[in-house]
């Protein structure tokens, strides 16, 4: 019961560190401009979905595979960049924090955040395509013969589509492609690539 509460205090940990990280300075640049007349109203926070989905990959046990639960936050960048108003993309900041569950080659987790960015751009008022990177400390519970357990990196990219129900809210639908290793801190340390087909809703605000 120790060990469990343990990683939830982590996993806390994480979500604060990432949330300081981007929005914390986010809010700084953003009292800044407040003296400013502005043509266009900015939000800081300018996205807010919830992303869950399938993904596979291989460990010398077996099969990997996992279904992730990510809390997915966008930043808009014009906070940080207002040259940027008025650009028919939007390039964001992104923070997930993430639980996911490992199902095989046992049943597991794994948790952590991720920071990073991604691009949309909007090919018509329903659909915005978009790419994304993001990188970030997580914890793998799971011990195999080819990676070790415990604090993990993890790097993701990827692609996908935004279909606009509404105005302000969007199915997400995508492909990401995530590699996890603990660069040779622990041995061993041969990595999981994984590839993940996820879906999701976002709203947005303008």
């Amino acid at each position: 019961m120790k060990v469990v509460a343990g990683k939830f205090r982590l996993f806390a940990f994480l979500i604060v560190f990432g949330y300081t990280l981007i929005v914390i300075p986010a809010i700084g640049l953003a009292d800044e401009r407040s003296g400013e007349e502005e043509t266009s109203k900015t939000h800081l926070i300018s996205e807010l979905g919830f992303i869950s989905g399938y993904g596979k990959g291989s460990v010398y046990e077996g099969s990997y595979q996992v279904i992730p639960f990510i809390l997915h936050i966008g930043v808009d960048a014009k906070v940080f960049f207002p040259n940027l108003v008025g650009h028919k993309g939007t390039l964001s900041f992104i923070i997930e924090p993430q639980f996911n569950r490992v199902t095989e080659p046992e049943q597991d987790i794994e948790f952590g955040i991720g920071v990073g960015v991604q691009y949309s751009y909007p090919l018509t008022e329903r659909f915005s395509p978009y790419i994304l990177g993001v990188v970030g400390p997580h914890y793998l519970d799971l011990a195999t013969e080819t990676q070790a357990s415990g604090f993990i990196f993890s790097c993701t990219a990827g692609t996908g589509s935004y279909f606009f129900l509404t105005k302000d809210i969007a199915l997400n639908i995508g492909y990401r492609f995530r590699h996890m290793s603990n660069a040779y801190t622990r041995t061993p340390n041969y990595g999981i690539d994984s590839h993940f087909a996820i879906a999701g809703l976002s709203v947005f605000f303008r």
